[in-house]
């Protein structure tokens, strides 16, 4: 289940991060600032309007916590019993995705219209669950892969990396060449590694904006096949 080839983890990290800005953003503009896929933002939502704020919606943003971990124990005991193939779990997410595009688009078919909580969590819950598989597949079988879904962590270590290579050149204080050569490689090889998320992360959040506006939930179909394409290029391992 781990993959080694370089260009294979590029295309994985490139189209992973992809969906995860995708989703994030379709969910975020469809169920009301539900976050689908950083899902830890519901709880700092929740936060603010228990502190005042209205408060219609906080049950939702809590109980959707418990399907993402639900996402995650299932996930990491299939892994760890049954071994099943990297493929099997990337199909698992693209039913999951289809079923959020269909459940989306039957139950809410206006997006601007107002959206009742019990209808939030039915249609949130999908895209929770589908994003859950991914944020724990990143765990027990993509740990070589910069995380796709959380890009803060990414954001710091590329931040710090650049800041090294441009400004602190610290690498350059080692006596031997040798060594500076090897730090500087890691150095950009790191650079690419978180750069590349956060480019993927980006372009999905634009594209996941673009498409929800365009035509609602159904736009939650266009990651759905790019998981299908990571899923039969898996395949062929």
């Amino acid at each position: 289940m781990k993959i080694e080839k370089a260009s294979d983890i590029l295309i994985t990290t490139i189209v992973l991060s992809w969906v995860a800005g995708y989703i994030d953003t379709a969910g975020f503009l469809g169920l009301n600032g539900l976050f689908t896929s950083h899902v830890t933002g519901n709880l700092v939502v929740a936060g603010a309007q228990l502190a005042g704020a209205s408060g219609e919606e906080i049950w939702v943003r809590l109980a959707v916590v418990p399907v993402f971990i639900a996402a995650i124990v299932l996930t990491t005991t299939l892994s760890r019993i049954r071994h099943p193939k990297l493929s099997s779990f990337l199909w698992l997410q693209v039913v999951s995705l289809i079923c959020f595009a269909w459940v989306g688009a039957v139950a809410i078919p206006d997006r601007n219209a107002a959206i009742a909580p019990l209808t939030m969590f039915a249609v949130g819950s999908i895209g929770v669950f589908a994003m859950g598989i991914q944020n724990a597949l990143m765990r027990v079988s993509l740990g070589s892969l910069a995380p796709t879904t959380v890009m803060t962590g990414n954001l710091t270590q590329f931040t710090i990396d650049i800041a090294r290579s441009l400004i602190i050149r610290d690498y350059q204080k080692l006596g031997d060449p040798e060594l500076q050569k090897r730090e500087m490689q890691e150095l950009r090889q790191r650079q690419i590694k978180f750069g590349v998320t956060l480019i993927g992360f980006i372009l999905g959040a634009a594209f996941g904006a673009f498409f929800m506006k365009l035509i609602n939930f159904w736009a939650i179909l266009l990651p759905a096949i790019a998981i299908a394409f990571l899923a039969i290029d898996s395949q062929r391992e």
